[in-house]
Formats: structure tokens, sequence, C-alpha cells
């Protein structure tokens, strides 16, 4: 009896833990401060190419490309974030 009484709250702890690693109802992950210029320079040439980028910013790398040149500069990329804030969550 106590072996299935420690199973269950056991289980319950794992399932609990599990529901609040998921995305919201919206799908979204909060993600936290988006990283800097310089984090993602892995290279230090003042520049972004699209293979140093990962993820939804590769997907939209010739949308930051603002001049075609196949290079992001560092106002290339503020511009491109501060037209593409993520959707903000609603206030209570």
């Amino acid at each position: 009896m106590k072996y299935r009484s420690l199973s269950l709250a056991v289980s319950c702890t794992l399932l609990t833990s599990y529901s609040f690693a998921q995305p919201g109802p919206s799908g979204d992950h909060d993600m936290g401060r988006p990283p800097s210029f310089a984090e993602l320079d892995n290279n230090g040439d003042g520049i972004l190419t699209q293979d140093e980028l990962q993820g939804p910013m590769q997907r939209d790398f010739s949308q930051m490309d603002s001049n075609g040149d196949g290079e992001v500069t560092e106002p290339e990329l503020d511009s491109f974030m501060r037209s593409h804030k993520p959707p903000q969550k609603p206030q209570d």
C-alpha cells in the first residue's frame, strides 16, 4: 500500500512538472530577452551571415537583410527587431 501511494505521488509530481513546461494556449514559449548582435556575431566581424543564425532568425534572414547584400548589419537587425516585435500577452 505504501508503494502504491508513493508511486501515485511521484506520478502526480511528474505530470504537474511536465504541464508547466509546455507552451501556453497560444503556443508560445517565454524566450527571455533576444540575443544581442555581438552574441549572434560568432566570428566577430561586425556582420551576420545566414550560417551564424539559427531557428526563426535564420528563416527570416532575407527579411532582415534589407539591402539584399547577403549580410545583416547591426542597424538592419535593429530595424527588423523593432518592426517584428512578438505579440504581447494580454494583461489580466
